[in-house]
């Protein structure tokens, strides 16, 4: 369980701010686990009137988190369960609703994307004319796919929304996902290189792999020739073609890019009954001398994309 830890602020009239987040660093895919957020309200010295508390919530969208989450607080001033704020429910600075609000606010931290926020209001409204402080209960479940994925929460409230200090923010150390589908996805970045032409496709798709020359390293700009070093898992099993066969050569499609397109199930042979978990590629010139790869020299993942 991690714990983090916020500075308080400078207190200015209704200033939010998220004092302590506790968070599991590690979870199971699939797993239902709870985060609990200290949130302190500074005194109101203006008009003291009730209003809503909101908070968002940074996910992977694979977690469908807007059906997998519940929120509730309790606080000095009283308690309340949470819903989901509707698309009529605005921020009154930036005029969007509170989900494209909290993105257009504050994006989406360390993640290169295949997240998205989740906003929730409060069913009951409270009154913090003397400050309140209070506890956020946030139940969600993890995907079923294995990734390393930066969350992030938000409170603000739909009186003044995104105004002074009327908000707060922590983005989190990245969590890991175990024990689920595929290889990890570690949604933390750096962006992978883009190796598929398709935007979302599955290991059954007949998927197009891109190799750009001018991506990375530039040793491979000019080569003649360019095949296919590629291994497929499938449980404990391991699928090679890696002898560069005329099945494994690239094509040239101008511009230092060559791309072959294939079916990985009929590709490497794999019997039907087998699922394709993830693939590991490398590409080689003509002399077999110059291998494209990770810069630590490892081999780069193919893996099943579900979202743009």
């Amino acid at each position: 369980m991690a714990v983090f830890f916020v500075c308080m602020l400078l207190i200015f009239s209704m200033c939010m701010t998220i004092l302590q987040i506790d968070q599991p660093s590690v979870v199971s895919a699939g797993e239902a686990f709870e985060i609990t957020m200290q949130v302190d309200v500074s005194k109101d010295d203006d008009t003291g009137d009730p209003f809503f508390l909101i908070v968002g919530f940074l996910a992977p969208r694979a977690w469908n988190a807007g059906v997998n989450t519940t929120v509730r607080f309790e606080s000095s001033v009283g308690n309340s369960t949470m819903r989901l704020t509707t698309s009529d429910e605005i921020d009154g600075n930036t005029k969007l609703p509170w989900n494209s609000a909290f993105e257009r606010k504050f994006g989406i931290g360390d993640n290169y994307g295949e997240v998205e926020w989740v906003t929730f209001i409060a069913d009951e409204a409270f009154v913090a004319a003397d400050g309140a402080t209070g506890t956020v209960y946030i139940t969600t479940k993890a995907g079923e796919d294995n990734m390393i994925v930066q969350l992030a929460y938000g409170i603000s409230n739909q009186t003044w929304g995104f105004s002074d200090d009327n908000f707060d923010l922590v983005f989190t150390d990245c969590m890991q996902v175990i024990d689920g589908v595929g290889y990890p996805s570690n949604l933390c970045g750096p962006k992978p290189r883009q190796l598929v032409e398709q935007a979302t496709f599955t290991m059954n798709d007949l998927i197009t792999i891109v190799f750009d020359a001018k991506d990375g390293d530039d040793f491979m700009l000019g080569a003649s020739f360019i095949d296919l070093c590629a291994k497929a898992y499938s449980g404990d099993l391991v699928y090679e073609i890696c002898d560069h066969e005329d099945v494994a050569a690239l094509n040239y499609m101008g511009d230092d890019v060559w791309e072959i397109t294939l079916w990985p199930r009929s590709y490497f042979d794999i019997p039907e009954n087998q699922d394709i978990d993830f693939m590991e590629v490398t590409f080689t010139n003509d002399k077999g001398n110059l291998v494209a790869s990770n810069e630590d020299g490892s081999a780069f993942i193919i893996a099943p994309k579900c979202f743009d």
